[in-house]
């Protein structure tokens, strides 16, 4: 899921499963060979935790 700040904060503050949380950025070569992965992780925690993605060049606060 990309989040903002503010839904970053919300999600993590009354989150009630672990939040793994993936910052990255669109011209990191090594962002984007860990995607699947994040991806494939968000579906087999799905219901267990959430995976959220940051954006760090969009979201710099």
């Amino acid at each position: 899921m990309q989040v903002d700040a503010a839904l970053f904060d919300e999600i993590v503050q009354s989150s009630r499963v672990p939040v793994l949380v993936d910052f990255w950025v669109e011209w990191c070569g090594p962002c984007h060979a860990a995607a699947p992965e994040v991806a494939r992780t968000a579906k087999d925690m799905a219901g267990h935790a959430l995976v959220l993605k940051v954006d760090t060049d969009k979201q710099q606060q």
